[in-house]
């Protein structure tokens, strides 16, 4: 049976004062994977062969397209759009045995010219239309964006591509965003996986990387499309941050549905177990046990966890209630997005980024119980540190890898 279960960093917190805690929510979709049953996945895989895609990269990308759709579930449906000087749809909401894969991926050739803003508006407009034609109730497709680019697209703002990436995140669409080559447009396309939240972003350099990055998601297996965690607050209680941590490290934007009403979009859910760290400001109480808020998911059926906190002027039991483990957890993730965030190039505030990594780390440094607990991350801050600094010089290869590190799938 799935389970929704709620922690705190602070279980018991001061009487008669606002206080700042870390509630931890974990979703666990099922019991040491038993009880799995894939769902039908309709796949829409965009496919850059502008010019600068010919040779080896546009080959590479086309043999690894081929795999994946012979080792993915046959009765799964699939799309496939290629974008140059304009997009042009090869196959359309087909199941994979009644397609002539090979003929059909093999025949693309390059072009000249990026259009990706058209290729991702159409594949909107596409998913859209069959999410409303499809009764909420059914939940049995889960619908995935696969994009393969190397360049720097023709048409299209950065503030467009992230309203769009943000649009798929409503639609709780997954964008798997994986970009090609040593010469690909790394901010753009680092910033459209950020405003989706609920996919993933891999750096291809070369047909082993892209083979074994389609051979993972041809095994990824769908057990509830689409989902959302509910938030429900009480008056007074503010949510400050949301990361998610498992599988992996993002900061997630909650949807404000009513006044005190959240939501949090999750995605597909899968067997992975999936971990929110969510900052909250609550408001001063007496002495005793409230709920401050009520935290639920839809699964195979609604599951629902409180989240009860204890006041108290007991300055011993406030003391012994912290859970370091969620402590740490935060830590890490607060300060990876930070790290993340003063590396990029593109960022108007990177500076005042690098300011804030830097005070989370001698914050981290001096705190012994963190320092254990984040073992050897807290070195691997330190030399990300010294790259900010530029006392540690690093190929643009070694700094890609380092910024990808920061918000990796957990393994």
């Amino acid at each position: 049976m799935p389970k929704i279960l709620v922690g705190l960093e602070r279980g018991i917190v001061p009487s008669n004062t606002p206080s700042s805690i870390v509630a931890r929510v974990q979703i666990i979709p099922s019991e040491n994977g038993k009880q799995v049953i894939q769902k039908n996945t309709e796949h829409f895989i965009l496919l850059d062969n502008s010019g600068s895609m010919f040779g080896s990269k546009l080959d590479q990308a086309k043999d690894a397209l081929i795999k994946y759709c012979k080792s993915i579930n046959q009765q799964d449906k699939i799309t496939i759009a290629t974008f140059s000087n304009q997009v042009n749809v090869i196959a359309k909401n087909l199941p994979v045995s009644e397609m002539p894969v090979e003929k059909l991926i093999k025949n693309v050739t390059v072009e000249g010219g990026t259009y990706m803003y058209a290729a991702l508006s159409l594949m909107y407009n596409m998913i859209e239309s069959l999410k409303r034609d499809v009764p909420k109730s059914a939940g049995s497709e889960s619908y995935k964006i696969i994009l393969l680019t190397d360049g720097v697209p023709s048409d299209g703002s950065d503030n467009e591509f992230i309203q769009i990436s943000t649009k798929f995140s409503m639609l709780g669409v997954p964008m798997y965003i994986l970009g090609i080559g040593e010469d690909y447009n790394e901010d753009l396309l680092l910033h459209m996986y950020q405003a989706n939240e609920i996919g993933f972003f891999k750096h291809i350099t070369n047909s082993e990387d892209i083979t074994n990055t389609f051979s993972d998601l041809s095994k990824e297996i769908i057990l509830y499309p689409s989902r959302e965690l509910n938030i429900k607050i009480t008056p007074g209680t503010k949510i400050i941050k949301v990361y998610k941590y498992e599988p992996q490290i993002l900061e997630l934007g909650p949807r404000k549905i009513s006044e005190n009403t959240y939501v949090i979009p999750l995605g597909n859910i899968g067997t992975d177990k999936q971990t929110i760290l969510i900052k909250m400001e609550i408001p001063q109480r007496p002495t005793g046990e409230y709920r401050e808020g009520l935290f639920s998911i839809e699964l195979d059926t609604s599951l629902t966890a409180p989240l009860i906190i204890k006041r108290s002027e007991d300055l011993n039991d406030i003391k012994q209630s912290l859970d370091s483990d969620i402590k740490a957890q935060f830590t890490e993730a607060d300060i990876n997005i930070h790290a993340l965030r003063a590396m990029d190039k593109t960022n108007v505030n990177s500076e005042k980024e690098k300011e804030i990594f830097t005070k989370r780390l001698e914050e981290i440094q001096k705190d012994n119980i963190m320092t254990q607990k984040l073992g050897t991350k807290v070195q691997e801050l330190v030399e990300t540190q010294k790259i900010m600094n530029g006392t540690k010089k690093v190929s643009e290869e070694e700094l890609k890898e380092r910024k990808s590190g920061l918000t990796k799938k957990r393994d």
